[in-house]
């Protein structure tokens, strides 16, 4: 059997086990097959009702899941019958609770959401219900007399909607009591909640005996959630990312966006306390978890020894108890999983809207710190489970059923490093958006002096314990958190019990143990009953450690039980508000006391405790678990600061004699760095301009100081290092007050070159301007020798000697264009040059000018137009008489200028006769006349004018009316058009030359077009016009006219018919021969149409009507031979006007063949011969009738009786004899 299927509790295991083997009895006898095909149906989650079949599926307790495990049946104590049960379920039905919402079925009343719609969110937890593995809640009620009943199945969302992410992302639904009641009446409304995890859906069957779906009843359920961690996939473009949760009928909607905002450097590597907490309570355990940042609460960003150099130690001590029968007692619990890590913290370097670096704009959890599996440390369980285990390693020792001690071994130091590379890979990767400027400051800012690069991180480990067998009652965990640096912490937590009552009519008495302020000190107690069974319960008050009962606050009813403590006892009763009663005791907590102890420590480390000097100590007092405060003491005045705070500020009272918190003070150490010049007597470099002074110091503190960027400064300004003894990686404060470290450097000595140069410059010149006509040659000549300088001072401190002589080379003078040769061919070689002699020089060659001589010409030319005289626009090709000259030009090639010589002698235009042109008079000039041309003439124009010629002539002009015969429904023509013409005509004038016309006289009178008779046409109603009438104002100005006749379609009245046949066949069924006449019934079908008669479509449909409404019956005949058929009759088949055609075939097997023995025949009776009326009539034997019914004979509808069977046997035997007496008469006779 599946015990606890439900998580019910165990207590009342055998009364529902109990139940379950009595009715599982009678649902396998009354019910397994109906129950059986239920279970098999098809599952149906789609929105709206679910058929009686599909509730299987939302009613899991009450069917499927009870006949899959004959255990689990009816698990929650019912004590229906198996016929009441499946008759409830064949009628119930599976809502959706939206659906059920919009018809005012249910409505939502609260639900526990802890933002509001279209909030923005930080990237994080996605359960916004009611906070991560929070307590949530929805409250409704569901209204009576509307669709739901009992039996019914309620099914509510509880899911989310998630964009933009790797993988699907579900809510966890727990702590869900199977079992809930009406809020106010306290009435058993279901018995069998659950959660489905795969529609993410709460499931409420309305199976509780008190539900009325008459009345209104108020619901509220309680439960955890619990979302997960969700991060964008993508969060580079800046994109709002959203997302959507929905519960009931309500859908809120987040968003999310990637801020990238500025690096937040701030950097503090000074060990702060271990901080610890207890989380996830939930029904099964806790978490345990102790953290370590520095002293301002965030993460290291250089690496930092743990505890000055030694290993550095936690313990969790955890026990954990229970409340029962007045009585503080242990628990059995065990451990879980165990998870040391080093954590990237979420508060360094820009990513998100909160500055610093973030895992919440990482695409999963951790992200920078699981790359490349590089976390510098794992830890390892201690095989022996050592009190003091090893270097990074842990022990988790059990001490008893419930007490366990876990000890972890950090080792001296934990860091995070990655090299530049990996560290770029990983930051560009992983965050929404980090510049290369940030990068660069990072890798400088977080370097470990090795080449790489160390995540700001922090030191954590959880641990989880479970109370595997407590899970219905609550637990309470007591944890003592401390470390080897003196830090002690006590924390407890409770668990959230599983389930409550799991049975209907259960009820539960609740003890709650509190102090004065409410805070709940002890597990509470809880007990179970019913009053059906006359149970009973006793809620005693138990002796807790530092507390004492307060007598004057007992609970109504509480007595004494003799030994300090008291009780309240009752009988259980069903009628408790929420089926709970709550009875509390309240305690006073015990007096106790600390010291706070002010201390120096000379050394100022902490690793040793034995030289502590006392500044001051007080006391404070408080009650047990009261939380206190201190507050450090002032002594800057003394140059003292603040190392740590032992088991403090604040904490709470936890009733030892010696609980102590020390406040460590440590004093001041200076630090100096002077950067000294060797060359000049190791003084200061520019004064104090380079020292570094830091004078706030703290022992086994890294100071961030380095010397690299100053020493490269300096460098740059000509020094060069001696020594450097400040230690590259940092100067970590010890014992000494006060640190000096002086940087040497001294001048660098810089060779430089001293240059000598003699220069020949040769100028390439125009003879008559000066001006320069060719690039001028420059020939240098350089001598050099060696000066060595002070690179800070840049004076002089040794010269050398110049190089030996030099020389210039032979010129050779360039050719240039517009220019002849020039008056040196070349400038000769000088090879007499040394450094003493050697001086600049300038030589000038000269050019003189090149010229060119052409032949130049000029044209005179004459040109003749023909043109309208009215508008002067050319009507013929002009004619062009041209006159050439010609004579000598010089061009100076250099300068352009130009000299001429004289034109040649004069020449002439020769005579032009005019041209006739058609469409024009005669020219106003016959000729142009010939005329002598010379040089300095100018270009001449004649120009010969033409008239234009005009003729009379006659115009015309056609009117047309145009008639169209077409269709009224698509407007096509139908029938050929009719056109009506009238000429008119009048005189003009016609000008031959631009074919323009002008009017002389009027038109011609005017004309009429005639009426026309619009025709008939088949198919077609009469026209909308009978005919077009006639028009007798027609003139010469009126338009071309078109007119158009529409016809509509004709229509026509027709009966349509059709007719349902039903054919019987009587065969044999060993051949399939007819044995009997086929019966043909037929009923016959009418309607009136409209019919369009151009178009055949019908316009209007009537109605079929038959002759007769359906097929008669018909009695199958009997066949002489033949056994009666397999189908006494055809019955009768009512037919509509959709009733196919329809066969039917009647099949008979023939009789056995029995041979006969004749017997000597008698002479029948009257009485014996078969009457007309007994013999078949096969002729009307399943005829039909005219009106389609089927006839049939009554003589086959009648048994034979016994005479009749007597006397057909007599007759057959005197027919044998007198056919044997017959034969043997003729053999006689032959």
């Amino acid at each position: 059997m599946m015990y606890n299927h439900q998580q019910f509790s165990k207590q009342n295991e055998r009364k529902v086990l109990h139940k379950v083997k009595k009715n599982w009895v009678v649902m396998s006898v009354a019910s397994f097959a109906l129950i059986g095909g239920i279970a098999f149906a098809s599952e149906n989650n789609t929105l709206g009702q679910v058929s009686a079949d599909d509730a299987t599926q939302t009613t899991q307790v009450d069917t499927k899941q009870n006949f899959s495990n004959p255990s689990q049946s009816l698990e929650n104590g019912s004590n229906q019958s198996a016929t009441a049960l499946t008759s409830q379920v064949g009628a119930a039905s599976s809502y959706e609770y939206a659906n059920l919402a919009s018809d005012g079925s249910v409505q939502t009343d609260k639900i526990s959401w802890q933002h509001n719609d279209g909030d923005q969110l930080d990237t994080g937890w996605m359960d916004y219900a009611q906070g991560n593995a929070g307590k949530a809640s929805i409250s409704f009620t569901i209204n009576g007399g509307k669709t739901l009943k009992a039996g019914d199945t309620i099914r509510i969302p509880v899911k989310t909607n998630l964009a933009n992410q790797p993988g699907t992302q579900t809510f966890g639904v727990s702590n869900l009591n199977p079992v809930i009641n009406d809020d106010e009446a306290n009435q058993s409304i279901s018995k069998s909640v659950s959660f489905d995890q795969n529609t993410q859906e709460i499931v409420i069957p309305l199976d509780g005996s008190n539900f009325n779906a008459n009345q209104t009843h108020r619901i509220t359920l309680n439960f955890n959630t619990a979302g997960g961690m969700v991060f964008p996939k993508s969060a580079s473009n800046g994109a709002d990312l959203s997302f959507s949760e929905t519960i009931a009928d309500q859908t809120h909607n987040y968003h999310w966006a990637a801020k990238p905002t500025a690096p937040n450097f701030s950097e503090n590597n000074t060990l702060g306390t271990m901080q610890d907490l207890i989380s996830s309570q939930s029904s099964d355990g806790v978490e345990l978890r102790a953290t370590l940042f520095n002293s301002d609460g965030k993460p290291f960003t250089q690496p930092v020894l743990l505890n000055n150099g030694q290993d550095y130690i936690q313990t969790i001590d955890v026990n954990a108890s229970t409340t029962s029968n007045g009585q503080e007692v242990p628990v059995d619990i065990t451990p879980g999983t165990f998870s040391p890590y080093v954590a990237v913290s979420q508060n360094f370097g820009p990513a998100t809207e909160a500055a610093g670096w973030t895992d919440q704009a990482a695409n999963n959890w951790g992200g920078t710190s699981n790359a490349g599996n590089r976390i510098a440390n794992w830890f390892n369980q201690d095989s022996s489970n050592s009190a003091t285990p090893a270097e990074n390693s842990y022990s988790i020792i059990k001490v008893s059923d419930s007490h366990y001690k876990v000890v972890i071994n950090y080792g001296k130091q934990q860091t995070l490093a990655y090299s530049k590379a990996e560290f770029e890979t990983i930051i560009k990767s992983q965050y929404a958006h980090v510049s290369d400027a940030v990068i660069q400051e990072m890798e400088s800012r977080y370097s470990d002096g090795k080449g790489n690069v160390v995540i700001p991180y922090s030191i954590q480990a959880s641990i989880q314990f479970k109370n595997p067998n407590n899970k219905d009652g609550q637990v309470k965990y007591s944890a003592n958190f401390s470390d080897n640096k003196g830090v002690s912490d006590n924390k407890h937590s409770f668990t959230t019990p599983m389930n409550d009552n799991t049975t209907e009519g259960e009820t539960k008495v609740l003890v709650h143990y509190q102090d004065e302020q409410g805070n709940q000190i002890a597990a509470d107690s809880k007990q179970l009953g019913f009053e059906k069974d006359n149970n009973t319960y006793s809620a005693k008050s138990v002796q807790l450690d530092h507390y004492t009962l307060d007598t004057s606050k007992l609970p109504e009813g509480a007595t004494s039980t003799g030994d300090g403590q008291y009780a309240v006892n009752g009988p259980f009763k069903a009628d408790w508000q929420n089926g709970v009663l709550n009875i509390t005791y309240v305690y006073k907590a015990d007096p106790a006391s600390a010291k706070v102890r002010y201390v120096l420590d000379k050394d100022g480390d902490t690793n040793t405790n034995n030289d502590w000097e006392q500044l001051d100590e007080k006391t404070i007092n408080g009650s047990y678990g009261e939380a206190y405060q201190t507050q450090a003491n002032d002594y800057s005045s003394k140059n003292y600061y603040l190392v740590e705070v032992i088991n403090g500020p604040d904490g709470t009272f936890d009733g030892t004699s010696d609980q102590t918190i020390t406040y460590v003070y440590a004093q001041n150490r200076n630090l100096t760095v002077n950067y000294l010049d060797q060359d000049n007597n190791n003084q200061k470099i520019d004064g104090d301009t380079y020292t570094y002074v830091n004078k706030n110091g703290h022992c086994n503190a890294l100071d961030s100081y380095r010397t690299a960027a100053t020493i490269q400064e300096l460098e740059n300004k000509g020094y060069e290092l001696v020594t450097d003894p400040y230690p590259a990686a940092g100067y970590t404060f010890g014992s000494d007050l006060n640190q000096t470290f002086n940087v040497v450097l001294k001048h660098k000595h810089v060779d430089t070159t001293e240059t000598k140069t003699a220069t020949r410059t040769i100028n390439y010149v125009d003879q008559d301007t000066g001006q320069q006509v060719a690039n001028t040659v420059t020939q240098p000549v350089t001598f050099t020798r060696t000066v060595t300088k002070d690179a800070v001072t840049g004076q002089e401190i040794s010269t050398g000697a110049w190089t030996q002589s030099g020389s210039w080379s032979e010129v050779d003078s360039p050719s240039v264009a517009g220019y002849n040769a020039p008056d040196k061919a070349k400038v000769d070689a000088d090879n007499s040059l040394n450094a003493d002699n050697a001086t600049d020089q300038t030589v000038t060659v000269k050019y003189s000018h090149k010229t060119n001589v052409t032949t130049e010409t000029k044209t005179v030319t004459r040109t003749i137009k023909y043109e309208d005289a009215s508008d002067n626009h050319e009507i013929h090709a002009e004619v062009t008489q041209p006159v050439t000259f010609t004579r000598t030009k010089t061009v100076d090639e250099k300068t352009g200028n130009v000299t001429y010589g004289d034109w040649t002698q004069s020449g002439s235009w020769s005579e032009v006769d005019s041209p006739s042109i058609d469409g024009y008079d005669a020219p106003d000039r016959a000729k142009v006349d010939a005329a002598n041309v010379t040089a300095d003439m100018s270009d001449d124009t004649e120009v010969v004018k033409y008239n234009q010629k005009k003729d009379a002539t006659t115009e015309t002009r056609v009117v047309t009316r145009t008639i169209k015969y077409v269709d009224k429904v698509d407007q096509h023509e139908i029938h050929a058009e009719v056109n009506q013409a009238i000429t008119f005509t009048r005189p003009v004038e016609k000008n031959e030359a631009t074919g323009q016309v002008t009017p002389t006289g009027p038109w011609t009178q005017s004309g009429s077009w005639g009426a026309v008779q619009s025709p008939s046409i088949d198919g077609y109603a009469a026209p909308d016009r009978a005919s077009v009438p006639a028009d007798s104002t027609v003139t010469a100005d009126t338009k071309d006219d078109t007119e158009v006749v529409q016809y509509a379609h004709g229509t026509a009245e027709k009966t349509e018919t059709k007719t349902a046949t039903r054919t019987i066949k009587y065969v044999d069924k060993s051949d399939g021969h007819e044995v009997a006449k086929t019966v043909t019934q037929l009923v016959t079908f009418k309607k009136d149409v409209t019919i369009d008669t151009v178009t055949g479509q019908v316009t209007k449909d009537g109605t079929w009507t038959p002759d007769s409404a359906s097929w008669a019956e018909v009695t199958s005949p009997a066949v002489d031979g033949y056994d009666a058929p397999d189908k006494a009759k055809v019955d009768a088949e009512n037919v509509t006007a959709d009733t196919k055609d329809e066969n039917v075939t009647v099949t008979y097997q023939k009789k056995a063949s029995t041979p006969v023995t004749p017997n000597t025949p008698n002479t029948p009776s009257s009485s014996d011969t078969p009457s007309a009326s007994n013999t078949p009539s096969h002729a009307d034997n399943g005829a039909a009738s005219s009106n389609g019914r089927a006839t049939a004979s009554k003589n086959h509808s009648l048994p034979a009786t016994a005479k009749q069977l007597g006397h057909s046997v007599k007759g057959l035997a005197l027919l044998g004899l007198g056919s044997l007496a017959v034969a043997l008469g003729l053999k006689k006779k032959d």
